[in-house]
């Protein structure tokens, strides 16, 4: 893509045919992580990027991440169980205690009575830590899918 002017002079996005030499900035580009993997060598994770033509100047652009299907499910069970909030306005945690007398907390509602061993197994803090209540909100959702929050499933399974 690169700006160019219309005929009424404004500066519009089009698509114009690549340069001799951007197509081989390209093909290095592209040609560079299949040469880092083949030849051994050390070598960070590669991110996706796009390629954008600005004026003639090629600059990388990281893409965007696309949302897993996990992702997607742990949203919106976060948001029928929680509000999608692990703490309330004041501050203090999100808390639903049961029938049972058990507790669930934060963003993902995690039942501390069936969960605390494993939870402490794994040193997180699900009620402090909105990130180690993510984390085992995955955990969970890898090792049983949605059954742990199948008593908000008319919420969510829309």
């Amino acid at each position: 893509m690169q700006f160019m002017r219309n005929k009424q002079g404004e500066f519009t996005r089009q698509r114009k045919p690549l340069s001799k030499w951007q197509k081989r900035l390209l093909l290095s580009l592209m040609a560079t992580p299949f040469v880092t993997i083949a030849s051994h060598a050390t070598f960070q994770a590669i991110r996706p990027t796009e390629l954008i033509f600005i004026a003639g100047h090629a600059e990388a652009a990281e893409m965007p991440k696309v949302p897993s299907a996990m992702d997607v499910m742990l949203a919106k069970i976060a948001k029928c169980e929680s509000g999608g909030a692990q703490f309330l306005e004041d501050g203090s945690v999100v808390l639903n205690i049961n029938k049972d007398g058990s507790a669930d907390v934060g963003k993902y509602q995690i039942n501390l009575r069936y969960h605390g061993a494993e939870i402490a197994r794994q040193k997180l803090d699900v009620i402090n830590s909105e990130e180690d209540n993510r984390k085992f909100a995955e955990y969970l959702y890898q090792l049983e899918g949605t059954r742990p929050w199948s008593a908000s499933a008319k919420c969510w399974d829309k």
